[in-house]
């Protein structure tokens, strides 16, 4: 999935396609630069699938997204606190 097929995925409003980029050191020029994904297809059709991001002021972010539909991925930051903490930790531990 390239970086142009990502959306936000809101609660209150439309989606807006997301300034990111893949890099594996998390540096770059888009708001958000992903260094790694996971999405666990062996369990289809509950596919969950992860970015996880560094943004363009050094901040750690995983986002989730549910779908799996035409090429479209749907994000928003996870829910899963216990992910996000340790991807911080990780981060910043390097």
């Amino acid at each position: 999935m390239g970086a142009d097929h990502l959306y936000t995925l809101r609660d209150d409003g439309p989606s807006e396609k997301m300034n990111a980029e893949y890099t594996d050191t998390g540096l770059g020029n888009a708001q958000y630069r992903i260094v790694e994904r996971y999405s666990n297809w062996d369990k289809y059709p509950d596919v969950h699938s992860y970015f996880f991001a560094i943004t363009n002021t050094g901040e750690t972010i995983v986002f989730h997204s549910p779908t799996t539909n035409g090429g479209v991925m749907y994000l928003k930051p996870t829910e899963n606190t216990e992910i996000q903490t340790e991807f911080k930790r990780l981060v910043e531990e390097e």
